[in-house]
């Protein structure tokens, strides 16, 4: 990293730093739970955030599959046909944008919403920190294979994203952070700007992961999706990292009173066909070229996850602050979709859950400005006391709870 932009970044950082980490720290301690439960049915535990565990000791994520099975998809199909109608251009004009990646999912949306629907997609692209060549070449494949309308692509100047990486990474453990939160304001600022109010994502996320939204119910609307997508990191701390108004206004969302005035209305796809991440990776690969990973994602046991390379530590850190992984993740999902048994899922825990992600490390400390020691410094100031104890017979830190 050049050393001029390594000490700005430095710079604008200052003192807030070790208030805000601490502020979050405790708001972590306050809204986690000390005894840790897992789920009876998949493998997640209390430790996610807004993950609710019942009286017989099942999560909300595991509850919303269950309500999703009880769903009549023929009526939920009538329902896309009579919501995509209200909205298809007659003159071929762009009429629904799908927040876009490359990845699987958002490949078979936006081809499905082309070939099926008749709907002309807009793909809007905030670009990653860091994008594999795999990631890149999948992104090409898809724009190319999918009959789009427009494509937007959106790159950040470098400066506020570095500065936002590392303000994400020393405040609440996660480098991606200006990441998520760009992906998501991108499609939103978008719809202003060129007069398109409907946005279909590919899954609600919440609901999948057991948070708000979890009954399968329709109305996932743009304050919800507004109050989920920006409420773990309030914008206006950003505001004290000392960059102007103009450099964080990518990662920032419109106001709610600008996204009422222009009528803007968000859909999940995953509302009315059911989302099965498997049949999802085939049809991206057969529609659109989609090409997993040539090795294993770190972290977890699928080839198709992880194409970005902060990606390993946004999940590892995840693994740090929740005792909870990609792995864990990734077959909870399984589980649920009858791809695989809990005991299978328990295994693939055991295997993989909290590995480091070697691969690209170097590469992330250099995008970060840091130093080996430093990185592991914060990262061991991240760990909940309840979750971790250092041994040292066994020289390094253990995670006290696994689930079994």
């Amino acid at each position: 990293m050049n050393q001029a932009l390594h000490e700005a970044l430095l710079g604008v950082l200052g003192t807030h730093v070790p208030r805000l980490r601490d502020a979050y720290l405790r708001h972590l301690r306050a809204t986690t739970p000390t005894t840790v439960r897992f789920c009876t049915r998949c493998v997640l535990s209390n430790q996610r955030p807004r993950l609710l565990l019942d009286r017989q000791g099942v999560c909300s994520a595991c509850r919303a599959a269950e309500a999703k099975g009880q769903i009549d998809w023929s009526v939920r199909e009538g329902q896309l046909c009579a919501l995509l109608d209200r909205y298809r251009s007659s003159e071929g004009q762009p009429d629904v944008i799908v927040p876009f990646s490359g990845g699987n999912d958002a490949a078979m949306v936006a081809h499905r919403l082309a070939t099926e629907y008749g709907m002309h997609p807009l793909l809007a692209t905030f670009s990653p920190l860091r994008c594999t060549e795999q990631g890149k070449a999948n992104w090409i494949r898809a724009c190319e294979a999918i009959p789009c309308t427009d494509i937007a692509l959106f790159v950040p100047p470098t400066l506020p994203y570095r500065t936002l990486a590392r303000l994400g990474f020393f405040v609440v453990g996660d480098p991606v952070l200006p990441f998520l939160y760009g992906v998501k304001a991108f499609p939103l600022r978008l719809a202003l700007e060129r007069g398109i109010p409907l946005i279909m994502y590919a899954e609600g996320g919440e609901a999948e992961d057991g948070g708000r939204h979890s009954e399968g119910r329709l109305g996932y609307t743009t304050a919800t999706r507004t109050r989920d997508d920006f409420s773990s990191f309030p914008p206006g701390i950003w505001r004290r990292a000392g960059l102007s108004a103009q450099a964080l206004a990518p990662f920032l969302p419109p106001t709610k009173s600008q996204l009422r005035a222009a009528a803007v209305s968000c859909a999940c796809f995953d509302d009315y066909h059911r989302r099965v991440p498997q049949e999802h990776s085939s049809s991206a690969v057969q529609d659109t070229g989609f090409q997993p990973n040539p090795e294993r994602s770190e972290g977890t046991y699928s080839r198709y996850a992880s194409l970005d390379m902060l990606d390993g530590l946004h999940y590892y850190l995840g693994y740090i602050k929740f005792g909870l992984g990609r792995t864990a993740s990734d077959a909870a999902y399984a589980i649920r979709d009858g791809h695989i048994t809990r005991e299978e899922a328990v295994a693939l825990v055991h295997q993989y859950d909290g590995q480091f992600p070697t691969r690209d490390f170097p590469e992330c400390l250099d995008f970060l400005g840091l130093t080996d020691s430093t990185f592991w410094d914060i990262v061991d100031g991240f760990r909940p006391a309840h979750l971790w104890h250092h041994d040292e017979v066994m020289g390094g830190w253990q995670l006290k709870y696994e689930v079994q």
